[in-house]
């Protein structure tokens, strides 16, 4: 009786560090991917590209997409957290598949959002090395990422009801379904 409470003790706050830990890191990347990196592409595009500037629309139209992006990626987390009672990082997934919200027109709704945050940026810093960056290593990095390893991982942890969800919700981005 004793060892499995020790069991369970232990257990239960693996599971909070993990949680906090998954977060932290999320949070970490975050900072790194939309703050780090758009800020060396805008300062080592000066010796290398010349200077694009941009009306003042089109640069609003820049905070548009970083908005919408935003928005969908907090969306995408909230829903996670609440009802998938997970976070996007390995080290605290999902226990449950989650099928509302944005995932119910989008497997990867929280990409997509990324890459609108990535596109907004690109035009609101005026930086072609940036949008360049978006195109050649974000993108391919991107869908490397969620057919090797996303996938693979949910289709072993959530079996048939992620290959249900898979075969309903066709695309990974963006479906033209009426969703799940």
């Amino acid at each position: 009786m004793v060892k499995f409470l020790a069991k369970d003790i232990i257990l239960f706050f693996w599971m909070k560090i993990n949680k906090n830990l998954a977060l932290l890191i999320w949070f970490i990347y975050l900072i790194f991917i939309f703050f780090l990196i758009p800020l060396f592409c805008k300062k080592f595009e000066t010796l290398l590209i010349p200077q694009i500037i941009l009306p003042n629309y089109v640069k609003l139209l820049g905070i548009v997409f970083i908005i919408f992006g935003f928005i969908l990626g907090f969306w995408c987390f909230v829903v996670l957290w609440k009802q998938g009672e997970g976070t996007p990082s390995f080290l605290y997934p999902p226990k449950k598949l989650v099928t509302t919200g944005p995932y119910k027109y989008s497997r990867n709704p929280m990409t997509v959002g990324a890459w609108l945050i990535f596109i907004g940026e690109s035009i609101f810093l005026q930086s072609p090395l940036l949008f360049m960056f978006f195109l050649f290593v974000v993108i391919p990095v991107s869908i490397i990422w969620i057919i090797k390893y996303e996938e693979p991982f949910l289709e072993k942890n959530l079996k048939n009801t992620y290959r249900e969800y898979k075969n309903i919700v066709k695309k990974r981005f963006i479906s033209k379904t009426n969703g799940y």
